[in-house]
């Protein structure tokens, strides 16, 4: 991109780029006309971008503590999906009253939809 020639119009905000932006570029011509194009991208270093490179290095003991949530997250996720399921399914198993009462239910959820679909049928047909 920085061997662009003519560019009108740019926005790159908010997209998580890092790095330099190449001086005396088009990209730079566009950043002086429009200060907020690099805006939101923390680890982008030009003159154009609040603060200098050397504030935003990355710390990669955040990054890894950030992955150990996200594994965490997904277990527990997971964990709660799975207990959930399974009280449902214990419930309908071992509780009468309460299979009865789904299967009540479902019978009549599908005679209300066969109850749509059959004078559908001879309208089309």
């Amino acid at each position: 991109m920085a061997s662009l020639h003519l560019l009108n119009h740019l926005n790159m905000s908010c997209n998580n780029i890092s790095g330099k932006v190449p001086p005396g570029s088009q990209l730079q011509t566009l950043g002086d006309q429009n200060p907020y194009i690099f805006a939101g991208n923390h680890y982008l270093c030009s003159p154009l971008v609040p603060g200098s490179c050397s504030e935003h290095k990355e710390n990669p003991a955040d990054h890894e503590q950030a992955d150990g949530h996200d594994i965490l997250l997904y277990v527990f996720s997971g964990l709660g999906f799975g207990s959930g399921f399974a009280a449902v399914w214990w419930l309908l198993m071992f509780s009468k009253a309460i299979s009865k009462v789904y299967v009540q239910f479902i019978d009549s959820i599908s005679d209300s939809v066969c109850g749509l679909i059959i004078p559908l049928k001879h309208l089309a047909g």
